[in-house]
């Protein structure tokens, strides 16, 4: 959700004609015909597709997720938004190995991205992060558990 949030808030703060699309938590992208969990699109033109990972990104997976999402269609740009201490060194050799035939496969930190992004985007992309987490996580079909766990963390870094 946090990162679906910043994605939503970058394209209002500049004002991009971006339509995003993604899963819900633990839904199965290749069930729905998606690319990832997060898919942005400009018209019909996919601008980046995303999967968010708490697992490792190991060579197995990697190859699995460019021979099933990436290679069909020829996406070009694609990234695996993690929690490091992922992904595995071969993992990132075969990253290599996709950027040399055309197609680049990234690996980003769901942490530091976040603070870069938020950082970037100013009060008003800010702003817009807040309303879009907030109506994310009042959808009814975000778990309870989910929402206690948020309610939690909120309270840890408003309270004495």
């Amino acid at each position: 959700m946090i990162v679906v949030s910043i994605l939503y808030a970058v394209k209002a703060h500049y004002s991009l004609t971006w339509t995003i699309e993604f899963q819900g938590i633990n839904q199965s992208d290749a069930a729905r015909g998606a690319y990832g969990d997060v898919t942005i699109k400009d018209g019909e033109r996919v601008v980046l597709a995303a999967e968010i990972t708490e697992r490792k990104v190991d060579k197995p997976r990697l190859v699995a997720t460019f021979n099933s999402k990436i290679s069909p269609d020829g996406l070009k740009d694609y990234v695996f938004f993690v929690k490091l201490p992922s992904p595995t060194e071969e993992a990132y050799e075969q990253a290599a190995q996709y950027f040399a035939q055309g197609s680049e496969v990234n690996f980003v930190d769901i942490l530091t991205w976040s603070w870069v992004s938020l950082v970037t985007i100013g009060q008003t992309g800010r702003d817009a992060f807040n309303a879009q987490l907030t109506l994310m996580l009042t959808a009814d079909d975000v778990p309870r558990s989910v929402k206690v766990s948020w309610n939690d963390l909120v309270a840890k870094i408003t309270s004495i």
